[in-house]
């Protein structure tokens, strides 16, 4: 045997090793895009999915009429899944359970878990599940007899109460828990109803000797109080868990009120919205369908739900806040009296979206804001 049939015979092998080589390579590489495929079509399904059930959710109304196939909540969803739909054909997504593009809409309730295994508890009407898949067609996987795949994303968002806020919407003007949950005789408010929210009398059906109601959320007695009825005070952030604990401010603070609201409403720059005879009508009549949204005015504000204490609390003594309340101001005169309709909103960062103007009444907690959570 001479040394070039022993090259040759080492040159063979070489080669054979090189092709093997050459082929698992080619088969990590094609496995590759078959795996990325994947996880993209699970990532494109997975964005409609939630851009969907997050446009949806501000239409959840608590109440099982929300949930109607046709409904503004379901319909909205869909809508938005077709305007985030326009990768086709390759990512298109498909509502689970049929071949029509989009995503499937549904309203869950009872016990949810989210990502975390976190559980939540809602009932019909508190919560929106959007799903679909994408048609994933395969490279590599063909040898094995593998053609197509379904992956497939489902988003699922419910209601909560908003119990950590910030916004410039607060006003330091308190409302009892027992106000709005009603006692006695008093009966729980309703929204869209009118009430009286700052009276020229103790309120002793939750303050002591000395309050009307003003708070001292600035901390800086009246001329702070005055300005954050104005609008003025900047943005404030609040919470009710753990609850915040805030300062009663004595006296019925006519002069500041006054101004205050004065100076709000006259910041007012929509016309509709200007003649308090009239602002509330107008502003329940430009509701945006296509939205389900209410316009902003300079009349919204929010308040806070101060718990109901059996001891009195005389002179300037804290109150624990338990909740927060849109408040639409209707009129507010002589500063002693301001009269206005709570309304309920759901809260986006530091946006508030007003909802539900009208029906309805607060639930067992007292808490009125919302606010929405992706849940998984």
């Amino acid at each position: 045997m001479d040394c070039f049939s022993s090259l040759r015979r080492d040159r063979g092998a070489t080669l054979v090793f090189v092709l093997i080589v050459l082929v698992v390579l080619i088969a990590m590489a094609a496995l590759a895009i078959d795996i990325g495929q994947l996880y993209v079509a699970r990532q494109r399904a997975q964005n409609v999915c939630d851009y969907a059930a997050l446009a949806g959710a501000p239409f959840l109304t608590g109440t099982a009429d929300c949930t109607t196939p046709n409904g503004q909540a379901a319909s909205n969803a869909s809508k938005i899944a077709s305007n985030n739909n326009e990768l086709v054909p390759k990512w298109l997504v498909y509502a689970t359970g049929s071949e029509t593009p989009g995503v499937q809409v549904t309203f869950p309730s009872g016990t949810l878990a989210d990502d975390a295994g976190r559980s939540y508890t809602v009932e019909l009407g508190q919560a929106i599940r959007t799903s679909g898949y994408v048609k994933v067609n395969y490279g590599f996987a063909r040898i094995f007899g593998l053609t197509t795949r379904n992956v497939s994303a489902t988003s699922t968002v419910v209601m909560q109460e908003a119990k950590n806020f910030c916004s410039d919407l607060f006003v330091p003007l308190s409302v009892s828990s027992h106000t709005i949950l009603g006692y006695d005789t008093w009966p729980a408010i309703t929204f869209g109803g009118e009430v009286h929210l700052k009276v020229d009398t103790w309120q002793n059906n939750f303050l002591g000797a000395g309050n009307f109601g003003p708070l001292d959320m600035a901390g800086n007695g009246g001329s702070g109080y005055r300005d954050l009825l104005a609008g003025k005070g900047g943005v404030t952030c609040m919470s009710s868990d753990p609850s915040d604990w805030i300062y009663t401010l004595p006296g019925n603070k006519v002069g500041p009120t006054y101004q205050g609201l004065k100076d709000r409403l006259k910041s007012e720059t929509d016309p509709r919205f200007t003649n308090d005879a009239t602002a509330w009508n107008n502003w329940v009549a430009a509701y945006n369908s296509s939205t389900g949204m209410f316009p902003a005015t300079k009349r919204i504000a929010i308040v806070p739900i101060v718990n109901y204490n059996t001891t009195p609390v005389n002179g300037k003594k804290q109150v624990q806040l338990i909740g927060m309340a849109g408040f639409f101001i209707e009129s507010a005169e002589n500063g002693k009296d301001i009269y206005g309709r709570f309304i309920q909103g759901i809260v986006f960062g530091e946006n508030v979206k007003w909802v539900f103007p009208t029906g309805g009444s607060a639930p067992p907690s007292g808490q009125i804001m919302l606010t929405v959570r992706l849940v998984s």
